[in-house]
């Protein structure tokens, strides 16, 4: 699912990575209840576009 080389996926590395991956905990309690029962966990990825933005402007600078 990348977009880079792997030449340029390795050197976005340095930034941070292609992508950010975050995770939270799915909750299976109804809203408002004291008691907290949580399910699975949920992850999504997100492209990283500062890093990726970093790596082409150094790129640009040499």
């Amino acid at each position: 699912m990348s977009w880079l080389c792997t030449e340029h996926a390795r050197a976005v590395r340095k930034f941070g990575g292609e992508f950010i991956v975050s995770a939270e905990q799915e909750r299976t309690s109804k809203p408002g209840s004291l008691k907290h029962n949580y399910g699975g966990v949920t992850t999504s990825k997100t492209r990283n576009v500062k890093a990726i933005e970093r790596l082409r402007d150094e790129s640009l600078r040499q």
